[in-house]
Parts: structure tokens; sequence; C-alpha cells
């Protein structure tokens, strides 16, 4: 019974440090590019695009109108550029991160690790891409997922091909085997010996 209850603890303890890696990576990759990237403030923006629209509402003449609709036009490109630079800053962070947690996953031999890595080098490279995904040009995208795919092909490939069957030739298939047909001979003295005395006697 203590047999059973230690093994199911150090399963449960394996299970516990693969999903800490798996939640832990991506989310450490996403805060920790704030550091050098911060994100836009968001309500600030939100304040001052809600006074332009009481503005805008309160105006009665058409050129004030109109000039109060530049201040939201310009106060619209402004977020949008802070909110790319942020998240240009996501995707280079995660990706390379991502990207060698993949390698290392593939890598390792051990279980709660090695899968603990590739699962959360994948959910990493997903958060980093995705959240610039529609900023990003058509290269780039194109880019970075022929790099990991033909990464993941070249480690699948050698490290796991001699982990597959052997293929036998149909030469080798349908010749029968001689050890199945003929009798093992020893090669011990006496059987040697008994073998000379049949053949003289």
């Amino acid at each position: 019974m203590s047999q059973k209850v230690g093994g199911f603890a150090h399963i449960l303890k394996q299970v516990v440090i693969a999903w800490g890696i798996i939640v832990l990576l991506p989310l450490s990759v996403w805060y920790g590019s704030n550091l050098y990237r911060p994100p836009p403030d968001w309500t600030k923006y939100g304040t001052k695009d809600a006074r332009l629209q009481d503005r805008v509402r309160g105006e009665k003449v058409e050129a004030a109108k109109d000039k109060t609709y530049a201040e939201q036009d310009e106060l619209k490109e402004r977020l949008n550029e802070e909110e790319r630079i942020y998240y240009e800053g996501k995707l280079w962070a995660a990706f390379p991160v991502g990207f060698i947690a993949l390698i290392l996953g593939a890598l390792i031999r051990v279980p709660s690790v090695g899968v603990s890595l590739l699962i959360g080098g994948y959910a990493t490279l997903v958060s980093g891409c995705y959240s610039y995904w529609d900023r990003m040009g058509d290269w780039l995208r194109f880019g970075s997922l022929i790099v990991v795919l033909t990464t993941l092909i070249a480690l699948g490939w050698f490290l796991y091909r001699a982990a597959a069957p052997a293929q036998s030739s149909p030469d080798q298939l349908d010749r029968p085997r001689s050890d199945k047909i003929l009798p093992a001979v020893s090669s011990s003295p006496s059987s040697v010996g008994q073998t000379e005395a049949c053949l003289t006697g």
C-alpha cells in the first residue's frame, strides 16, 4: 500500500511541475517584456477620447467639429502606434524564448520537463505571434512559420528515426532461416570427437 501511495505521489509531483512550466513560461515572457516595452496607458487615452466626444456633441459650428474630429484621429493614431510598438516587443520576446523551449523540450529526456517545455514553448510562440499577427507582414508570417516547422521536422527526424521499426527487404522475408532448418552444431571438444567417431566407424 505504501508503495502505491509513493508511486502516486511521484506521478503527482511530475504533473504539478509540468503544469507549472507550461503556465509560467508564457506568462513570464509576456510580463517580462513589459519591463522594456511598457504597455500604452489605455485609461489615459480612453479619458481623452471621451472628452473629445463630449466636445463634439457640444459644438455648434462645423469648423469647430472638424477640428475636434482631427484631434480624435490624431489621438487614435498615437494609440495605434504605441500598441504596435508594444505588441512588437511581445513578438520579439516570445519567439526566441518559445523557439529555444521547443528545442530543449525535444532534447531533454525527463518527461515532466521535456514535454512541458514543448507545450510551454508552443504557448509562448502562439501568444507572441497572435498578439502581433495583424500587424505582421506576409513575409514575416511565412518566415516565422517555416522556421518553426522545419526545426520541428529536423528534430523529429534526427532524434526519433532510430526508434522507428526496421523494415525487412522482400528477399529477407522470403528467404528461410537456416537456424530453423539445420540443427545447431556445438563447438565443444566432446561433440567434435563424437562426430569424428561416427564418421570413421
